[in-house]
């Protein structure tokens, strides 16, 4: 389910989470974690999930429409 995928990202970024354009030791924009929706149900799962996340200090993950994907070149799969 999207809530379970949801919930998986912050089980990953563990305290990462906290931290602005990092994951672990990685630092920069290109590592800006997010959570990109489809429609309103898909972003109310996320605000809940995110909230549950956030008891005692914000959380940096962001929270956005879905855009158009592009797939990466076959030289960087």
């Amino acid at each position: 389910t999207f809530e379970r995928l949801c919930d998986l990202l912050f089980d990953r970024l563990g305290g990462s989470m906290y931290l602005l354009n990092q994951v672990g030791n990685d630092r920069g924009t290109q590592y800006r974690h997010g959570i990109y929706y489809h429609d309103a149900a898909q972003r109310a799962v996320a605000e809940e999930v995110l909230s549950r996340q956030e008891r005692f200090t914000e959380v940096m993950t962001e929270i956005k429409p879905a855009m158009e994907f592009y797939d990466g070149e076959a030289y960087h799969q």
